[in-house]
């Protein structure tokens, strides 16, 4: 396998800022790690608020 980051500048595809060094990497992959974080507390928000609306017309039902 070759590592195309150091053929061509400004890095490859799959690894942004591998001729740059492991700051930017690191910030990169950090980032990255954070909009995932970000991405499954939108999603339970979302079930969470879902679950409310269905309680609340399940209890209309009821009541």
């Amino acid at each position: 396998m070759t590592h195309w980051g150091r053929l061509r500048p400004g890095g490859s595809a799959w690894l942004p800022g591998w001729c740059l060094g492991p700051g930017p990497l690191l910030r990169w992959l950090s980032n990255c790690q954070q909009k995932k974080k970000e991405k499954k507390r939108k999603e339970k928000r979302k079930r969470i608020r879902k679950e409310k609306k269905r309680t609340k017309a399940e209890r209309r039902l009821k009541g």
